[in-house]
């Protein structure tokens, strides 16, 4: 089957309006379900028709008996779902086979480069296929041609083989349901624990700045390069270059994560400074940040984070 959407706006399946679903049972015709009658253009299903169509749907998506093919199919599946719609049984993902195949060469491939490279076809359609039925369609259709292609090397090892059928495609379910719940979001707790970050963050800089014998900006590099070298006198790192600042005759030196590490047996200041740029990193990307992807969601009476898992970041081999 192919359903024409994007990852990104399948983090609220249910507002998501479906048009249709079209299906590849063959090489020689793609089928348009449709779902929604367009009244612009003189056509109107009845909703008990449109119910009546979506039992089948179910139906068929439920049933152990047969096989379903999509390339990506993660977020349609996901889609499905606001539907009531269970995919169930024999799930067989282009992509997901093609990266197994090969982590490193097949990791973000569109499903006409691995046309090309495993089917060995270019199937576009004719014209520019702006429509989004005939998108729809065609990667239905792709979906269906490159599927069995994939499968004769994946019969060809048994372990990946197993990884596929035993691992990989059962995890969509998984994964499917992770992101369909979404991840609960309380504000008042956000805030207590951003209050305690930022006492904690306070104390260590009061800390910092005694141990130094004067205040200075625990972010600001080049700050800290001089409190640690020219001030403390702690030596430089091995191998180590200093870069000429504005001030005459000061040198920093590099001060990143594992130059502070190195130092921590040495002085106790750097360890406060790597303790403060973990609480700031923590604060800065992600407790500031977590209430612009908060909705509120109905079924939990509370806000939730919606976010998507990538199946094919890293190799599970």
């Amino acid at each position: 089957g192919g359903c024409q959407v994007d990852e990104m706006f399948s983090l609220r399946p249910a507002q998501v309006v479906f048009y249709g679903i079209c299906v590849c049972w063959s090489p020689e015709v793609v089928y348009h379900i449709p779902l929604k009658g367009s009244p612009s253009e003189g056509t109107i299903i009845p909703p008990d028709e449109i119910e009546r169509r979506w039992d089948l749907i179910r139906d068929v998506m439920a049933s152990n008996t047969s096989a379903k093919i999509l390339y990506d199919m993660k977020a349609q599946i996901k889609l499905l779902l606001s539907k009531d719609v269970h995919v169930q049984g024999h799930v067989m993902d282009p992509k997901i086979a093609a990266w197994i195949l090969d982590p490193d060469e097949h990791k973000e491939k569109t499903i006409d480069q691995l046309l090309t490279r495993f089917a060995r076809r270019n199937i576009k359609g004719e014209g520019a296929l702006r429509g989004l039925l005939q998108r729809a369609a065609l990667k239905a259709f792709q979906s269906f041609i490159l599927m069995p292609d994939l499968f004769k090397p994946l019969q060809n090892n048994q372990r990946l083989l197993n990884l596929f059928f035993d691992l990989e495609m059962p995890l969509i379910a998984v994964l499917v349901d992770m992101e369909y719940r979404g991840i609960g979001y309380d504000a008042a707790v956000v805030i207590q624990h951003r209050m305690k970050m930022d006492e904690k963050r306070s104390a260590l800089e009061r800390e910092a700045h005694r141990l130094a014998g004067r205040p200075f900006d625990l972010s600001a590099l080049s700050e800290v390069s001089d409190i640690l070298f020219n001030v403390l006198k702690l030596p430089p790192p091995s191998g180590s270059k200093s870069t000429a600042t504005k001030r005459p005759r000061l040198q920093t030196h590099s001060v990143a994560a594992d130059v502070l590490n190195s130092l921590s047996s040495k002085h106790p200041l750097p360890a406060i400074i790597l303790e403060h740029r973990q609480i700031t990193h923590t604060l800065n990307n992600y407790v500031d940040t977590l209430d612009k992807y908060c909705f509120d969601d109905t079924r939990y009476n509370m806000k939730r984070i919606f976010s998507t898992v990538l199946q094919t970041n890293a190799p599970t081999r």
